[in-house]
């Protein structure tokens, strides 16, 4: 079963990567490190202008899936949407997905936790970085659940979105 997943214009962050030679696996398609990648430096990106050099690379990624639905290929470039989904007091919740074209090639969910570098312990999030992450999820754009819209942006579910 194809996972479901919002168009890319549905997400309030956009960036766009150049594949390289270097992505592609024996069998010539990018390889799921580059996936991975290309998502983690869309965070970062994120990351860095809401937060300036706020931003601490002791954040870690607590939890994260990726579901592959199509292949990207070289030459080309590829489109990456986030969401935050979930703001809590140490803890953020991202939706990406991954678009060759208008295809939609995967979609995650991240659980990122700020840290304190000192103990190494989670960190309550700064409240300037929580307000300017806001406007990137729900609050600004209200998001449907991931269940409601598929790749090209069509209701797969009877539930309403508000």
């Amino acid at each position: 079963m194809k996972p479901a997943v919002h168009p890319l214009s549905a997400f309030p962050w956009k960036t766009g990567h150049d594949l390289r030679y270097g992505d592609l696996d024996t069998n010539g398609h990018v390889n799921n490190g580059a996936f991975n990648s290309i998502m983690e430096t869309s965070r970062t990106l994120l990351f860095r202008e809401e937060a300036g050099s706020e931003w601490s690379t002791s954040d870690l990624s607590l939890h994260g899936t990726i579901d592959f639905i199509g292949e990207l290929t070289w030459p080309g470039s590829v489109g990456a949407g986030l969401g935050i989904t979930r703001i809590g007091n140490s803890s953020i919740t991202i939706r990406q997905a991954l678009f060759s074209e208008e295809s939609c090639a995967a979609i995650a969910e991240t659980v990122i936790v700020a840290t304190d570098p000192a103990t190494r312990r989670p960190t309550r999030l700064d409240e300037s970085l929580r307000a300017a992450l806001g406007r990137r999820g729900n609050a600004g754009l209200k998001l449907p659940p991931a269940s409601v819209l598929d790749c090209r942006g069509s209701a797969v579910s009877s539930r309403s979105v508000r």
